[in-house]
């Protein structure tokens, strides 16, 4: 089951977040969710736009854990997103340790027909 913190503020709900929440609450563990379209650092970029969250790591011991978590949500989502851990895929970052889930940057979601596609009338 997904949690929130009391903070969190989901100001614009996109297919991405769909796509995002989804797959959070189809994994084998609970995840909390701490940041979404809030916080004095989300007013621009993909958690403004509704394209991102930030998932609590702190029950995972070590970095072996919390890659393998990483990994896990990576691949379930697939390539339009990113998946990072912070602060540790961020040189220089200082945030508590979290991971970042977003849609990659430039990607559309849903994805459209490939390019020159037709359609049936």
């Amino acid at each position: 089951m997904i949690r929130c913190l009391d903070s969190v503020r989901f100001t614009l709900i996109t297919p991405a977040l769909v796509r995002i929440l989804d797959c959070l609450a189809s994994c084998d563990f609970d995840p909390l969710i701490t940041s979404a379209a809030d916080g004095i650092s989300h007013h621009v970029g993909a958690h403004a736009r509704g394209e991102a969250v930030d998932i609590r790591v702190f029950d995972l011991v070590d970095l072996p854990a919390r890659r393998a978590r990483q990994t896990l949500i990576a691949s379930r989502l697939g390539p339009l997103f990113t998946v990072l851990l912070e602060p540790d895929d961020i040189p220089g970052d200082t945030a508590a340790p979290h991971i970042h889930i977003q849609l990659k940057i430039g990607a559309v979601y849903p994805p459209g027909p490939p390019s020159g596609a037709t359609t049936a009338a």
